[in-house]
């Protein structure tokens, strides 16, 4: 029988659970902490969740779920790692573009399942925080959208990343 997951996934801090009969069973993660800070994906193919988490503002850590336990998928995830997507296996695993304070540049990083790699090529223009991301499975294209510079001022353009590079679409 499929396990019900649940995750209450907060702005800081989530919490996953798995129901067992008519009871929620809290997992509790590596540091023996009930609750871990957010940020999550899903990784379709490989039927994983990957949780991004932050002990503090430089301790990160990847961890994936795959319906039955939490494993610490790497140690060393770079400081200018958010918001990850799931993308196709061609693309990696996972895809995070960012602003990087100590670099003062949108950065984007491919995880494969076990290390983060900084790509080159075109970035979004930057800086911008609070954007959307999604993968658009059809096309095989993560979509970007919006966000605001540091000072505020809203952006309403829409790029699209192709593997190799950031190109605006619209805006």
């Amino acid at each position: 029988m499929a396990k019900i997951i649940g995750i209450d996934l907060g702005t800081t801090n989530s919490c996953v659970a798995v129901m067992e009969g008519r009871e929620a069973k809290v997992i509790v993660n590596e540091e023996g902490s009930r609750i871990t800070p957010s940020v999550v994906a899903y990784d379709e193919k490989g039927a994983t969740t990957y949780l991004l988490t932050r002990q503090s503002s430089t301790n990160y850590f990847m961890d994936a779920w795959n319906g039955t336990s939490l494993t610490r998928k790497s140690s060393s995830v770079p400081e200018c790692v958010s918001q990850p997507v799931p993308v196709s296996a061609s693309q990696g695993n996972l895809l995070s573009t960012a602003y990087c304070d100590s670099a003062a540049a949108m950065q984007t990083w491919r995880f494969d399942g076990t290390t983060w790699t900084r790509l080159t090529g075109a970035q979004p223009a930057g800086p911008r925080i609070n954007f959307t991301m999604s993968y658009d499975r059809d096309r095989d294209r993560v979509v970007l959208f919006g966000g605001e510079s540091l000072q505020g001022v809203p952006f309403a353009d829409t790029w699209e990343w192709d593997g190799t590079n950031w190109t605006k679409v619209a805006g």
